[in-house]
């Protein structure tokens, strides 16, 4: 049987500080359901300068969006919003607020997790069907409100969603300088990585020299080489290295496996020194990954294997206990996931903080 090692995180939830983008925030919006997210580290709020805006479903299923009284926006006022989108009625309501800002300065928008970003494409599988371009129908027809705003993003799962805004106006801010206004030349999807690494190693007490970064499938490949590419030089005691695993689907269940190495940077070595740190952008119910940890256990063939796993955004809609047990440590950041009291202690979420 592979052994590994398990991680206990001091804090569940640690704050990562977003500087590039430099927002400002003259209102700020939140509903009941946390369409909007909170997580905004200036005071404006606190000093009472902050809007609430609610989100509530009706019996029928609509969503109706109110402004409270003494909501004292002024037109021409400068807005700015910040949008955590996590479910199609946030969607409805975001379309209504849009629609409602466009008689004031909406400046900037932050959608930290772009929703419908997986379904990039139109494809046909092979009994025929069609599944539809969901993302250039719900962009495209939200470009229409918000065609002279910025817009940003953070690690969108791939570069077809910045095509369909017809001013190229959605910036994805992965691979932005973290601090433009000093000598960091570190990304802010660096800077996220770079936080759940350390929380690793600081629980490790220095055991791990070695961190082999593992892309799950090949369509990972080019984001973990540039994940890899970033962080290479930020840990210079530290032997970095890629493995690249493929994966089929099973005919009988539709499932998908992964089952093979397509490369290695590296020759393959499992011991305690070792972790084999998969990166992504999403997950869903973690069904790739954990394929991809049963995997890496198959070729450790009883050595030590300590696996981990962070993706930038995490929905856990299967529940969060097989990935607590697969991995010695999993983190995502709050763009999406809302932690909770009973969140596995090997669970890190960082709190996503935009300065303005």
């Amino acid at each position: 049987m592979t052994t590994q090692t398990f991680v206990s995180f001091q804090d569940s939830v640690t704050e990562t500080v977003i500087d590039n983008v430099k927002l400002s925030f003259p209102m700020f919006t939140r509903s009941r359901f946390d369409f909007v997210s909170n997580n905004i580290s200036n005071s404006e709020f606190d000093n009472g300068i902050g809007y609430v805006y609610y989100a509530v479903k009706l019996p029928g299923g609509e969503m109706h969006v109110t402004l409270p009284k003494g909501s004292d926006l002024r037109h021409g006022q400068n807005v700015s919003l910040v949008a955590k989108l996590k479910s199609p009625e946030d969607m409805v309501s975001f379309i209504i607020m849009l629609n409602f800002l466009r008689k004031y300065k909406l400046k900037q928008i932050f959608i930290p997790y772009l929703p419908f970003g997986r379904q990039d494409r139109e494809q046909i599988d092979n009994n025929g069907s069609i599944t539809l371009f969901s993302c250039k129908a719900i962009w495209n027809t939200i470009d229409l409100l918000i065609r002279d705003v910025e817009i940003y993003t953070l690690d969108s799962h791939s570069n077809i969603p910045h095509g369909l805004f017809l001013n190229n106006n959605l910036v994805d801010i992965s691979d932005k300088r973290y601090s433009p206004i000093s000598e960091d030349k570190r990304s802010n999807i660096s800077v996220i990585h770079m936080s759940f690494i350390d929380s690793i190693l600081t629980c490790m007490c220095g055991k791990i020299k070695s961190i082999v970064l593992v892309s799950p499938d090949f369509g990972a490949y080019k984001k973990t080489e540039q994940y890899l590419n970033n962080l290479k030089g930020m840990y210079p005691s530290l032997d970095m290295s890629m493995l690249t695993l493929g994966k089929t689907r099973e005919v009988t269940t539709g499932n998908i496996v992964v089952n093979k190495v397509i490369s290695s940077t590296k020759e393959l070595v499992f011991n305690n020194n070792v972790m084999y740190l998969i990166l992504d952008d999403i997950c869903d119910g973690g069904a790739t990954f954990l394929s991809a940890a049963a995997m890496l256990d198959l070729l450790a063939d009883g050595r030590p294997c300590n696996k981990a796993l962070f993706t930038t955004h995490a929905m856990y809609s299967k529940g969060t206990d097989l990935l607590s047990q697969t991995f010695m440590a999993v983190g995502t950041t709050d763009s999406w996931y809302t932690p909770t009291d009973s969140l596995p202690r090997n669970f890190q979420v960082q709190r996503l903080v935009v300065l303005d």
